[in-house]
């Protein structure tokens, strides 16, 4: 239902969701499970995965923040430019890290924490940001065919 609704154009997939969600409900109905006790630990377990998420974010956005107060954006800018490096031996540096990164943090955690680094490098480059942007996006996904992960290929 969910799957289907994303590949035949039906719905987005924050739509798709929402279709499943209420189709997980109506089985529930049909085989007559569902109750407050289900309801309230699946809004707990959602609740408890937004929390994660939202710290997450909350972490990365500090620990930039507190980078570039110091000085460290700048730093690495200006270390990573002053290469005797052609600048695509640079950005093939930087796609070895998100690279090994992807083994061990989730392409969210890798975009907050590397994009602020990244980008001004890639712009005193030379390279267009939204191709680099396109060029991540395509990189996060080399990860996904890790062991721990490989179930997510199947959908």
């Amino acid at each position: 239902m969910v799957l289907g609704s994303i590949y035949g154009g039906i719905a987005s997939v924050s739509e798709a969701a929402g279709m499943g969600v209420i189709g997980v409900i109506l089985c529930t109905l049909i085989r007559k499970e569902l109750n407050w006790q289900l309801i309230r630990e699946s809004l707990q377990q959602t609740m408890l995965t937004c929390g994660m998420i939202l710290w997450l974010v909350f972490g990365a956005t500090a620990l930039i923040g507190v980078y570039n107060l110091m000085g460290g954006i700048e730093f690495v800018k200006n270390l990573m430019t002053g290469l005797p490096f052609p600048p695509i031996v640079i950005l093939l540096i930087m796609m070895a890290i998100l690279l090994v990164l992807g083994f061990f943090i989730d392409w969210v955690g890798i975009m907050l924490l590397t994009m602020p680094v990244f980008v001004p490098i890639i712009t005193e480059m030379g390279y267009d940001p939204n191709w680099f942007g396109i060029l991540f996006c395509m990189k996060c996904r080399f990860p996904i065919c890790h062991h721990r992960s490989v179930l997510q290929l199947f959908t």
